[in-house]
């Protein structure tokens, strides 16, 4: 199963349920499926030597989950999986990191965070971000859902597709976690430090950790250094010890905090690290995927998922949303 190329066609819920049927039937698909596209980038010629040294060290982390398929404990006696899938429906690249757009992340940050002020006062990094994508701001953040068929009917409202991603209980991590603080941080750094911070983190990739004075008292990149003075006002323990592959590959985050809107969609985060552009953005992100379906018959999809309560207005949260939804079809 080609992670970056297959598309599974489907014009009812039956064939949804047939596909997810089929992958999680087999651990085997699921690691197969889960590392091909490393394996197939790692060795892509046409790639620059940076971006093929990253993709070299994913694929370690990679094969070596895949290296428990058949081994007892894979899945538990209740049936559950060290796995789980997530889906995305419509683009799964952030429009902040497209073209265009990346020299005004940090412009669209501060700008928000500073007149919002009173609104975001007492969010974490994580949960500004948070707050910015549920108000339609473009931040470095793709919503998922653990939900299939909530994924099928916005599938059905944009472009047709599901992406799809298996995902190891391991990659995924919570919003108060250091992983996701230190992704959260980025957007405050200006164009020019990040690619400063992601020259350094890929040259850092064969040690896994940044070049520290002796004695450890800081970092010696200047950008590396930022970063963690901005992690330590929200963890002023936290250890000077980041892994540089940590602020370039994207990371599956799960809201601790669990508003009406997130519980009622499953909601989760594919939170991207660094990149040097926008390719490169995209490539790491098309690379976590397990596979895309393709939605051939969208009204008639759209007619199922009514018959088992999934449309606008069940998957509207808040009197706001509920309102607009209930005068479209006035």
């Amino acid at each position: 199963m080609s992670a970056v190329n297959e598309r599974v066609r489907i014009s009812d819920i039956s064939g949804l349920i047939k596909f997810i049927k089929e992958l999680s039937s087999s651990d085997a698909a699921v690691a197969d499926a889960y590392i091909e596209a490393y394996r197939e980038l790692s060795g892509d010629a046409d790639l620059s030597d940076r971006e093929r040294e990253y993709y070299r060290a994913v694929l370690e982390e990679k094969l070596s989950f895949a290296e428990t398929v058949g081994e007892p404990g894979l899945f538990t006696d209740d049936g559950s999986r060290r796995y789980r899938l997530f889906y995305c429906a419509g683009d799964i690249m952030p429009d902040v990191l497209t073209y265009g757009m990346q020299a005004k992340e940090d412009r669209i940050y501060k700008s928000v965070s500073v007149e919002c002020a009173a609104e975001l006062r007492g969010c974490t990094y994580f949960d500004r971000l948070v707050r910015m994508q549920q108000n339609n701001c473009p931040v470095r953040m793709t919503e998922l859902t653990s939900d299939p068929l909530v994924a099928l009917y916005f599938a059905c409202k944009n472009g047709g597709e599901v992406s799809v991603f298996a995902v190891p209980d391991t990659d995924c991590a919570g919003g108060n976690g250091d992983r996701a603080l230190m992704l959260s941080c980025l957007p405050g750094f200006e164009l020019s430090a990040k690619r400063w911070l992601y020259e350094a983190a890929i040259n850092s990739l064969p040690a896994r950790r940044f070049q520290q004075l002796k004695g450890g008292s800081r970092y010696l990149d200047e950008s590396a250094e930022e970063l963690y003075r901005r992690v330590t006002t929200e963890k002023p323990f936290f250890k000077r010890d980041i892994d540089p592959i940590d602020l370039l590959k994207p990371l599956f985050v799960i809201p601790e905090k669990t508003t009406e809107r997130l519980a009622l969609r499953g909601t989760a985060y594919l939170l991207s690290g660094l990149s040097a552009d926008a390719d490169e953005a995209a490539r790491k992100l098309i690379a976590e995927r397990v596979s895309v379906i393709r939605i051939e018959d969208a009204e008639n999809v759209l007619s199922e998922l009514s018959l088992l309560g999934i449309n606008g207005l069940s998957l509207s949260a808040g009197i706001s949303a509920v309102s607009k939804y209930i005068r479209s079809t006035l």
